[in-house]
């Protein structure tokens, strides 16, 4: 290396400030360390924001699966609590039902379709004595006006002539009525002990196809909880 003596530098030179061999080198590898632990923090800064993605995606999923999990139980809790109170409706009308259906044959109008019905039956024969339960007694007094009419301890419908005796069982009747209409209600009960676990198949089915167009749009493969 040739040496410079200082004749040979210019008369100013000296107002610059000299950086020396050695410490050239030692900035430079400052500058280098510096400028990849830059690029090192540039990187993990990325990876970062990539996962941190990630994860916002993931428990958007999550969320939107444990939100429709809860609706789907709230509605699923509050069908089969409809179901069971239709039972209870239906239970208390069909006792309401019978009921009605008792009283009707007291009902003054009933007992005179009875006797007409009775009456042509035996025809013109006058010879004709009507058995009814005693607690129509009391309903009859002072609105019937065949005489023969008698009461007795029992709970049926009964006539009579010389040769013939007919029996109408007020019980029997009573439950034949209730149970042809019961027929109806039970058919009734059976569409819809049909139609809610149906309807709850079909949410079901929507649920998971939601589910799946989520995970598909979140790009999350994984197993999610809510199954």
């Amino acid at each position: 290396m040739r040496k410079i003596n200082s004749d040979e530098l210019p008369d100013n030179c000296f107002v610059y400030p000299l950086i020396k061999y050695r410490a050239r080198n030692r900035h430079l590898k400052n500058i280098l360390a510096i400028q990849r632990t830059l690029e090192h923090c540039n990187k993990i800064r990325t990876d970062f924001e990539s996962e941190l993605d990630e994860l916002k995606i993931l428990n958007e999923n999550k969320g939107y699966l444990t939100g429709l999990s809860l609706i789907f139980n709230e509605l699923v809790h509050t069908l089969v609590s409809y179901e069971e109170k239709q039972k209870i409706r239906f239970s208390a009308y069909k006792d309401f039902l019978k009921s009605q259906i008792e009283s009707a044959f007291i009902d003054p109008e009933m007992v005179d379709i009875i006797i007409s019905y009775i009456q042509s039956y035996f025809k013109d024969d006058k010879k004709i004595t009507l058995v009814f339960p005693e607690k129509f007694k009391a309903i009859l007094d002072g609105h019937n006006t065949y005489d023969g009419l008698v009461y007795a301890d029992s709970f049926d419908f009964a006539a009579k002539n010389d040769a013939d005796i007919i029996m109408l069982p007020y019980t029997f009747l009573c439950e034949k009525i209730f149970s042809e209409t019961d027929m109806h209600i039970e058919n009734m009960n059976e569409d819809m002990h049909y139609i809610i676990p149906k309807h709850i198949d079909e949410i079901i089915a929507a649920l998971l196809r939601f589910k799946k167009e989520i995970l598909v749009r979140g790009g999350y493969n994984k197993e999610c909880e809510y199954e």
